[in-house]
C-alpha cells in the first residue's frame, strides 16, 4: 500500500490541537471544507468522528508485543464504547504531535507510557459528548452517564448514540473536568480479547515493511564491506549489468547497491559484481577472541561505581567461606523474523519512507540530516514489524535507503539479505562481568562485589554527557535479589570496531518498578467503508 492518504487516513492524521474539539483536516486545526466531518477529539491522536466510531491513530508500534490490542481496550473502557469500534492504525512519524509521549518503541515501556495520556484523551472525548446529551435533553450532567456508544438519561432510560451528539459536542468548549472511570466500573480492561492483528497476520494479509509496493517501485540489495572499517575497492559492473534484470549499480564508500526489477535479480547481480575491499590497516586481523580478551581485562580496572553500600573490606574480614566466578557473554545478532528493508522516494525536494521502525520519529529527522531537508519535507509511513527487539531502535535501514533513493529518479525497494542482515547488525553487547561474595558463618551474605565491563550504547548516544556509568548495562546488577551487608557494582566501558545497541531484554529493575522508560476480522475486506489500509479494529 503506498500512494495518497484515504479519506479515513486524513482522519485519523490529523495535526489537530491536543484538548480541542475540531474539524479534522489535514493539516492543523480547524474546520475543513473538505472533509466535512466533525469530530470529537480527546487529543491529537484520538476523536470520536461523525458515525460515532472511534478513530486511534497509535504512538506506539506494533512489532508483535500486542499493543495494538492494548490501546485500542484502553480507549474502548474510557470511551465506554466496544473494541470493535475503535479504528487503530499505525501512525506517521511525527514526535510532535504524540508529545510528550514518545514515539518510540522500546523497553516493554508502551503500555505505562499511555495509559494516563490515552484514558484522560478518551474521557475528555466522553464527557463531551456526555453533555451534549444532557444539554439536548434539558436535565442535569449527573443525571446522564455513557454505555455502549451511547448517552444514557439513567431516570428516563433515553438513550442518544454517540453518532447524533457528534457535531452538538464539537461545537462546544472540551470539558476541563473529566473524571476517569473507576476500575471497579471496568467492563474490557482486565478482560480476555482477540488479538486484533491476529486474523490478518495468521490468514497471511497483514502489511509489514518487507510488504510495502509503490507504483514505479525497482528492487534493490546491498552489500557492504564484509570486514569492519573496509572500504569498497572494485566492482566488476559489466558482469553485474549481464544479469537479466539488473537495471543499475551504484557505488558507495564501504557498500555497493545492485538495483533490478525483482529481488532475485538482484541477488544474482550482487553475486556476479564480485566486489572487492580494503581493509583498515588499524582493524585488520582482529579476532573474536582478541575482543573478548580485552572486555574480560577491563574488569581488572577500578571501574565507574554504580552502587556502593556498607564496607566491603570490613564485611569480608572473618567470612566463613568466599566465592568468585568470571562470566563472559558474547555479541548476539538479533536475527528477527523480518530482515532489515525499507522504501524511499526522494523527489522534488521531498522525501517519503516506508518500513517498519521502532523509532519513526527519530527515524524521520535521521532521514532528513542525511539528505540535508527541512524535517517536515521528509514522511516515514510506519508499518508492522517481524520482530524488532532492539534492532529497529537504530535508523541505519533508513539512512542506507535514502543514501540509494537520492541517486535514482524512482521509489526503490532496499532489502538486506538474511546474511548481510546477520553480519551487519547493531549487536548485543559482549560483556565480562566478575562477582565476588563472601558468606558468613550464619550463611547469610556479608560482602556482594559485581564488576561489569563492556560496550556502552549510552556513551554512543550521549557524546559528552555520559560520565561513565551506562544505566542499561547495570540495571539488574543494582536492583539485587539477594540482601548484603556490603555491596559494590562498577561498570568499565570497553569498546571495540564491533557496533553494538540494544537487544531484547528489559533489566529487572525495569520490569519491577517501572521507573525508567526509554523510549473480529481486522483489514479492510471486511468493512472496506471503514477501514484504511493498515487500520485494525
Amino acid at each position: 500500500m503506498s500512494g495518497g492518504a484515504t479519506r479515513r487516513e486524513v482522519l485519523i492524521g490529523s495535526g489537530v490541537v491536543t484538548g480541542s474539539l475540531v474539524i479534522p483536516m489535514a493539516l492543523g486545526a480547524g474546520r475543513s471544507k473538505a472533509a466535512g466531518v466533525p469530530s470529537v477529539a480527546g487529543n491529537a491522536w484520538l476523536g470520536v468522528n461523525a458515525d460515532g466510531h472511534v478513530t486511534l491513530a497509535m504512538p506506539k508500534t506494533e512489532m508483535g508485543q500486542g499493543i495494538l490490542t492494548t490501546i485500542t481496550m484502553i480507549a474502548a473502557e474510557e470511551l465506554a464504547v466496544k473494541p470493535d469500534d475503535v479504528i487503530v492504525t499505525i501512525a506517521d512519524g511525527d514526535a510532535a504531535r504524540f508529545a510528550p509521549i514518545d514515539q518510540g518503541t522500546g523497553g516493554s515501556t508502551s503500555t505505562r507510557e499511555v495509559w494516563l495520556p490515552l484514558r484522560t484523551a478518551a474521557a475528555k472525548a466522553r464527557v463531551a459528548l456526555v453533555m451534549a446529551g444532557a444539554k439536548q435533553w434539558g436535565v442535569p450532567l449527573a443525571e446522564c452517564d455513557a454505555h455502549d456508544g451511547a448517552v444514557v438519561h439513567t431516570a428516563s432510560g433515553k438513550v442518544l448514540p454517540y453518532a447524533a451528539l457528534v457535531a452538538a459536542a464539537a461545537a462546544a468548549p472540551l470539558p476541563t473536568d473529566a473524571p476517569l472511570r473507576p476500575a471497579s466500573s471496568y467492563t474490557v480492561i482486565g478482560k480476555s480479547h482477540k488479538r486484533l492483528d491476529g486474523d490478518a497476520k495468521a490468514r497471511g494479509v497483514a502489511e509489514y515493511g518487507i510488504d510495502v509496493f509503490v507504483p514505479g517501485m525497482k528492487f534493490a540489495g546491498l552489500q557492504v564491506s564484509p570486514v569492519f572499517g573496509g572500504k569498497l575497492a572494485n566492482v566488476d559492473e559489466a558482469a553485474a549489468r549481464k544479469v537479466a534484470g539488473v537495471t543499475g549499480v551504484i557505488r558507495g564508500d564501504d557498500v555497493v547497491y545492485i538495483i533490478g526489477d525483482n529481488t532475485w535479480a538482484v541477488r544474482q547481480g550482487i553475486a556476479a559484481a564480485n566486489a572487492q575491499w580494503t581493509a583498515d590497516p588499524k582493524l585488520s586481523g582482529t579476532q573474536h577472541a582478541q575482543i573478548i580478551s580485552a572486555v574480560t581485562a577491563a574488569l581488572d580496572k577500578p571501574g565507574f561505581v554504580a552502587l556502593t553500600s556498607g564496607d566491603l573490606d570490613v564485611s569480608r574480614k572473618g567470612a566463613a567461606h568466599r566465592f568468585s566466578a568470571s562470566y563472559t557473554q558474547p555479541f548476539l545478532a538479533h536475527a528477527t523474523m523480518e530482515p532489515a528493508n525499507c522504501v524511499a522516494h526522494v523527489h522534488d525536494g521531498e522525501c517519503t519512507i516506508w518500513t517498519g521502525t521502532q523509532i519513526p520519529s527519530d527515524a524521520r529527522k535521521a532521514a532528513a540530516t542525511r539528505l540535508g531537508l527541512p524535517i517536515e519535507k521528509v514522511t516515514v509511513h510506519n508499518r508492522l514489524m517481524g520482530g524488532g527487539f532492539g534492532r529497529r531502535l537504530e535508523a541505519d535501514m533508513v539512512e542506507r535507503c535514502v543514501d540509494l533513493a537520492k541517486q535514482v529518479p524512482f521509489p526503490v525497494k532496499l532489502i538486506w539479505t538474511r546474511e548481510e542482515d546477520t553480519a551487519h547488525d547493531w549487536y548485543r553487547p559482549a560483556y565480562a562481568d566478575r562477582i565476588d561474595i563472601a558468606v558468613g558463618a550464619d550463611g547469610k551474605i556479608a560482602a556482594w562485589e559485581h564488576k561489569i565491563a563492556g560496550s556502552s550504547i549510552m556513551a554512543r548516544l550521549m557524546g559528552g554527557a555520559f560520565k561513565g556509568i551506562d544505566d542499561d548495562a547495570v540495571e539488574g546488577a543494582i536492583s539485587p535479589i539477594y540482601p548484603a551487608a556490603a555491596r559494590k557494582v562498577t561498570f568499565q566501558q570497553q569498546e571495540s570496531m564491533v557496533p553494538t545497541s540494544w537487544w531484547r531484554g528489559p533489566a529487572a529493575q525495569r520490569v519491577r518498578d517501572g521507573i525508567r522508560s526509554r523510549r473480529t476480522g481486522p483489514l479492510a475486506e471486511r468493512r472496506p467503508d471503514r477501514l484504511a489500509p493498515g487500520a485494525y479494529r
